[in-house]
């Protein structure tokens, strides 16, 4: 997990109950991500991703990745996380692995050391981006932990995740902190220390009951079939950057219209406004079909007479 300056808010009382609640539930995904920044806006990329599925309370499975963000890292990223330019090369864009990831985390609980960086900033952008809206709740270890032991600054301690696996005696290689998989597996053996915790020191009461019509069950659709109204070659050059897109207008059931592009320097396809999820590879034989391509390959290379980095979307 990349540094991150603010801190996570303590839990106000209507967050704190919907934890509780959500600590009873039995399935939950445990992640953890290394970025080269601390917003997505500001053009940070995951480059590694990782998740502990636990069932029952007992770790049932692992997904874990590099992840190929096609620019290349500098000294703070690779001093931070030990992820050098040579390990990332060759390895899955986050448009292969994020679907992968979509099915693995089914409807589990997201837990993960600040949320609010991993989760809501990150994760929850680039599914965003390949159309993919995923309706999980989430934990977040460090407001939990600040929750349980609010003292913790007087005693001159923190809430970091590595004062976490410390203070639930959870084995930990300090060599290793900042790698997806060691954090993640650290944060989901404290979390299930954690969650005991919890349950011994605040006896949950389950809340009364609420009608179906105060509080609709959220729908999680699959992906929607598309028609494609306009392909659109696009480019620009800026001082610093050279910008080449394939925009492509899309449409579903005459109804809901959006556009999705093909961007040639990093080799992946994002949604720029269409709010239901895609299935980015039917997407791309239907341009196909549309510019009467025999490939992706064969399209770029008739738009720009270069070889593309990235073809088909897997």
């Amino acid at each position: 997990m990349a540094e991150v300056k603010k801190t996570a808010k303590v839990l106000k009382e209507e967050e704190w109950n919907a934890t509780q609640a959500l600590l009873r539930r039995d399935s939950f995904v445990v992640l953890d991500i290394e970025t080269t920044g601390l917003s997505p806006d500001k053009g940070g990329f995951i480059i590694e991703l990782a998740g502990v599925k636990i069932e029952g309370g007992e770790q049932v499975a692992e997904f874990s990745t590099l992840i190929d963000p096609r620019q290349k890292l500098y000294g703070k990223t690779i001093e931070l996380t030990g992820i050098t330019n040579e390990m990332v090369e060759g390895q899955p864009t986050y448009s292969e692995v994020l679907p992968k990831f979509f099915e693995f985390i089914g409807d589990s609980v997201i837990v993960a050391h600040n949320a609010m960086f991993d989760w809501d900033r990150f994760l929850t952008h680039y599914f965003s981006k390949l159309g993919l809206y995923p309706t999980n709740e989430s934990i977040c270890t460090k407001k939990l932990f600040q929750k349980l032991y609010p003292g913790r600054k007087k005693e001159g301690k923190g809430y970091t995740l590595s004062d976490l696996v410390v203070h639930y005696d959870v084995a930990f290689d300090e060599d290793n902190h900042h790698r997806a998989l060691d954090d993640t597996i650290g944060t989901a053996l404290a979390f299930l220390k954690m969650r005991q915790d919890t349950f011994e020191k605040y006896p949950y009461v389950e809340p009364a009951a609420v009608t179906e019509d105060a509080a609709p069950a959220k729908e999680t659709a699959g992906a929607v079939s598309v028609e494609i109204t306009r392909v659109q070659y696009w480019e620009k050059k800026t001082k610093t950057k050279q910008y080449s897109r394939i925009y492509v207008g899309i449409r579903h059931e005459f109804e809901i219209y959006g556009n999705v592009y093909y961007d040639l320097n990093s080799g992946c396809w994002f949604v720029k406004n269409f709010e239901k999820q895609l299935n980015f590879k039917e997407v791309e034989e239907k341009v196909l079909a549309k510019v009467n391509q025999p490939s992706m390959e064969a399209y770029l290379a008739m738009l720009t007479g270069i070889t593309p980095k990235k073809a088909l979307v897997s």
